[in-house]
């Protein structure tokens, strides 16, 4: 339980004060062990592994014999559980959520003494449910399981190779406490970077649980399966959109991908935990074990260059939007996903033209955003929004780079006029008096030629 001390504090506080709690997060992430160490010192605990039941008469049959109970109907288990309450743990309910949801409802309404700990990657939706989601481990604490992990096997914990390494693979592996488990157990037989390598065929290879673990349990791959094949045509069709956009989806992309979908498809999904929601925006993003599993499964199907296509033009549609050209902010969200695009399109096409002319309005909003930031670190006395303009971030790199107001206006197609007001602009709202003084501004907060930061003036 590596860096679940958080985690722990928080899930004991909720169980005081919440009679249903249900603990959820994507594959691999570590609820039924986090339910575990939460039940782990209590009393009169009955913990239910659903994994194979199949009705509601086999959750009661289930609770009854992990409660040292006789067979009972649910109202016979009512009154026996008000004799003696317990605290019932259901693990996996995903696959028979409505026989769950009947039988916690009963014994909720029935037996006010009774708490129920559920473990799922979606939550049963009663009205007194209290829903806490368990998050990929932080960086260090997903290093520290992976080496504490291999010095268990025997494994010198100062023979890691770098750093670096070590965190890339953690961050390949999305902190996930499963994936990192498992890929320790490789450290006997390969390298960290051995292992990196491996992950490029895809996720089947972090096998090697021990053999008395759940089927899901003992590889990556089984445990998000488990979640797949429980998924609608709808839903795995919007899995395999969005597993190659490697910075999610946006209501209005996944609109222009899938138009014959709602938005709900995707809030579904997230509700799964195969999706993570942004807590900002409305973008959803996929886990990159999910994301790996689905390629995989795209791969074998042949869909792969399908999903891809459908990618592309769908941000193609959005670049030659008259009413999306423009927002910054798109751009700035979509600029792994342009990236993908644009690897697989043609260039100097049309299409590639539209994709390539997005990305640089993200590039440019995104050295916007950098630039405000470090004039409010330097407490600037004015106002430093000028930057989030993307014309005058150009005119103010193309001044440092001496170019005159009319060089300017043929450099950026604009006319004399509007070069002349925006360097006025630029005086005014930076309180500064000469072109030269402009320049020195940019200068010093790291701007090179073209209007991107330059390598190593980012601390200064």
């Amino acid at each position: 339980m590596l860096g679940r001390a958080d985690d722990l504090a928080a899930l004991n506080r909720l169980i005081t004060h919440h009679a249903l709690l249900t603990v959820t997060g994507p594959p691999g992430v570590g609820k039924t062990r986090a339910v575990q160490a939460l039940v782990e010192r209590r009393q009169h605990v009955a913990f239910i592994d659903l994994t194979t039941t199949h009705s509601a008469r086999d959750v009661v049959d289930a609770i009854c014999n992990s409660a040292h109970l006789p067979a009972l109907r649910l109202e016979s288990l009512t009154t026996a559980l008000n004799r003696n309450p317990h605290l019932i743990v259901l693990d996996s309910p995903e696959r028979i959520l409505s026989p769950c949801v009947q039988v916690a409802r009963t014994l909720l309404q029935s037996c006010p003494r009774v708490k129920i700990v559920v473990a799922s990657r979606e939550r049963l939706g009663l009205p007194q449910e209290k829903t806490y989601l368990l998050r990929s481990l932080q960086p260090d604490d997903a290093a520290r399981l992976f080496t504490d992990r291999t010095h268990q096997l025997g494994i010198d914990p100062h023979a890691q190779e770098s750093p670096a390494r070590l965190r890339l693979l953690c961050d390949r592996l999305g902190g996930l406490p499963l994936a990192l488990e498992l890929a320790a157990r490789l450290r006997r037989v390969l390298s960290v970077a051995e292992i990196l390598s491996s992950l490029d065929t895809g996720i089947a290879l972090l096998e090697g649980a021990p053999r008395d673990a759940p089927p899901r349990h003992q590889s990556l791959h089984a445990a998000i399966d488990w979640s797949y094949r429980s998924l609608s045509a709808d839903e795995k069709s919007a899995v395999h959109a969005i597993a190659v956009m490697p910075g999610g989806v946006s209501r209005e992309l996944f609109g222009l991908v899938q138009p014959a979908m709602s938005w709900q498809v995707v809030q579904s999904l997230a509700a799964k935990s195969l999706l993570t929601p942004g807590r900002t925006d409305d973008r959803c993003r996929m886990p990159a074990s999910v994301r790996a599993f689905t390629t995989v499964v795209l791969q074998n199907t042949g869909e792969l260059a399908a999903a891809i296509e459908s990618l592309r033009t769908g941000l193609v549609t959005m670049a030659t939007a008259a009413d999306s050209i423009d927002t910054r902010t798109t751009w700035h969200a979509e600029q792994a996903n342009l990236f993908q695009a644009l690897t697989l399109t043609p260039p100097r096409t049309k299409d590639w033209r539209a994709l390539a002319s997005a990305l640089v309005r993200g590039l440019v909003g995104e050295l916007g955003d950098q630039l405000t930031s470090r004039c409010a670190a330097r407490g600037a006395t004015t106002d430093p929004t000028i930057w989030q303009d993307t014309r005058a971030t150009k005119v103010a790199t193309l001044i440092a780079e001496g170019l005159t107001n009319r060089e300017i206006s043929a450099r950026l197609h604009v006319s004399l006029r509007t070069a002349e007001q925006c360097v006025h602009r630029l005086k005014a709202e930076l309180g500064l008096r000469s072109r030269a003084q402009i320049a020195a501004e940019v200068s010093r907060l790291g701007v090179g030629a073209g209007g991107f930061l330059r390598p190593g003036r980012a601390d200064r």
